[in-house]
């Protein structure tokens, strides 16, 4: 499927990255999923469906913010495409950090590595970061810093050539997300570094419209580590799926009681 304009897949220093995007977004269309669960694997293998659930939700999020990332770069927009990656770093990482923690599971079992996963599994499925709107304060949701350092660490495999071809001081996954941050926040970067042009001689400031139409490679930066997100995705879906069956096998011994049903706030709290 072609997500990007011809003008935009011609810049080469963009041209490799949109290419692995597109080929992404065919490997996680091919991974979807109608339905997940049924009687043969719920409530008894109830932490499989919890992760399947996520996975295939984790697709479709990052579906949609490929095929967003597809009409923010044809239009050469700017700001749009980097908040776009960063948002689909943060899902390629919450996948990545699942099937890692359920494989560290099958390696190791242990109750006690279960019984972690399950709550933390908890905290993605149901929580909330604002207590104002929560409609209950008993699961609160993990800050997903915690998650973009433990992928960090791991330092995955399919990101290396993101970090490669940007060269440069960012050294993984962690620096990556914080120098897309920059963009995708009002800071520097994402304002007057890219929207104007001072001139110190004349003191005029000469606004730009379109940072990108100017200069088509003020984009790659997202556009290069979009690319090796969506690559720990398509991996971290794929390595799910061929690790579920081991990992079901230990639940019978392993598996924790479900989290009691949260306390919801009184009404208008």
């Amino acid at each position: 499927m072609s997500l990007f304009s011809e003008r935009m897949k011609g810049v080469e220093r963009l041209s490799k990255s949109l290419g692995e995007i597109e080929s992404s977004y065919t490997d996680l269309v091919s991974l979807k999923r109608t339905t997940v669960g049924g009687r043969d694997v719920w409530p008894a293998y109830r932490m499989a469906v919890g992760i399947d659930v996520l996975q295939q939700v984790g697709i479709r999020r990052l579906l949609e913010l490929t095929e967003a990332l597809g009409r923010d770069v044809s239009a050469e927009s700017f700001a749009p495409v980097w908040v776009g990656a960063r948002a689909a770093m943060e899902m390629a990482a919450l996948m990545y950090d699942m099937t890692e923690r359920a494989r560290a599971c099958v390696t190791k079992p242990t109750k006690e590595a279960f019984q972690e996963f399950d709550s933390h599994l908890d905290k993605v499925y149901v929580g909330f970061k604002s207590m104002e709107w929560a409609y209950s304060e008993d699961v609160v949701a993990k800050n997903i810093l915690t998650t973009v350092q433990r992928v960090s660490k791991r330092d995955p495999a399919p990101f290396r050539e993101a970090l490669e071809r940007f060269g440069g001081p960012t050294r993984d996954f962690m620096s990556a997300y914080e120098m897309v941050s920059e963009g995708a926040h009002p800071n520097y970067v994402g304002t007057v570094e890219s929207y104007q042009r001072a001139d110190t001689k004349t003191g005029i400031c000469e606004l730009i419209d379109s940072p990108v139409q100017r200069d088509p490679e003020r984009i790659a930066i997202p556009v290069d580590f979009a690319a090796g997100a969506l690559l720990i995705a398509v991996s971290a879906a794929r390595d799910w799926e061929s690790s579920r069956d081991a990992f079901i096998a230990l639940l019978p011994q392993y598996q924790p009681p479900p989290m009691a049903e949260p306390k919801r706030k009184p009404e208008g709290l």
